[in-house]
């Protein structure tokens, strides 16, 4: 999966420099309980985003000048999958 690749990329990747956390906007409040029980592959998903993003943003590293761009990608990737996952289908 791309989630379990992003995780391998994070864990993999060499030590560099130690740069500032990069101010990124808050985390979305989780659903409502229920709001994704008939969609728990995107529960997962967000869930994964998270803890992928909680990583980036708390590591000693820039990941080679790439970690601000990867936390704001993973945000995106967070909202665009909430917003998502606010529709059902027929």
């Amino acid at each position: 999966m791309a989630f379990a690749a992003v995780g391998s990329w994070v864990v993999a990747s060499a030590q560099q420099t130690p740069s500032p956390a990069p101010q990124a906007p808050a985390v979305p409040a989780k659903p409502q309980k229920g709001e994704n029980e008939k969609r728990p592959y995107l529960q997962k998903a967000l869930d994964e985003l998270r803890d992928i993003k909680q990583h980036l943003e708390r590591a000693p590293h820039d990941f080679g000048g790439h970690r601000v761009k990867a936390i704001e990608a993973v945000s995106e990737a967070i909202q665009q999958i909430e917003l998502a996952s606010r529709f059902e289908k027929n």
